[in-house]
């Protein structure tokens, strides 16, 4: 169909506000995100003190299981075995990367915690049939942290659901 010129400026003009809707979308989930790892860690960091101090103290093992609502005695002894106030070494991995479709060959992607410095950014990208990324608009650097991380494979795994 053949549209006029306004038409067209509409058309782009919604194209465009629906990107910054999805860029802003995805800033804001990135950053609930990493509030909600940062509360959760601090509360986990709590529960495995308290669990701690009851071993110190006397308590059974499996009563510190069900307490904490398992009968699993690995539970127990894994939250045991990691020292106080140390933060399991996360793997590269989906939970870092996040892809959003915004048409048949173009892709949201946002990476959250990425690298040594914990790269947070997001782009536009697109796909050839090549599995090669190509840069289309957003932070830059996006590009370069997926090649630097060894994150391709899982932004492409996340592209091919």
């Amino acid at each position: 169909m053949k549209l006029s010129p306004s038409a067209k400026t509409a058309l782009e003009t919604v194209r465009e506000k629906h990107l910054a809707y999805m860029i802003a979308k995805a800033n804001i989930e990135a950053e609930l995100k990493r509030e909600l790892s940062i509360r959760l860690e601090t509360i986990r960091n709590e529960r495995d003190s308290a669990l701690r101090y009851a071993v110190q103290v006397g308590v059974p093992k499996t009563q510190l299981g069900k307490a904490i609502g398992t009968s699993n005695y690995k539970t127990v002894q894994e939250i045991l075995g990691t020292p106080p106030n140390e933060v399991p070494v996360n793997t590269f991995g989906a939970e870092k990367v996040s892809v959003h479709t915004i048409s048949e060959n173009v892709f949201q992607v946002s990476l959250v915690d990425v690298g040594d410095a914990s790269f947070n950014g997001i782009a536009v990208l697109s796909v050839d049939a090549n599995n090669e990324l190509s840069f289309v608009d957003g932070d830059l650097a996006v590009v370069a942290q997926i090649y630097r991380n060894n994150l391709l494979d899982v932004v492409l795994q996340s592209i091919n659901k």
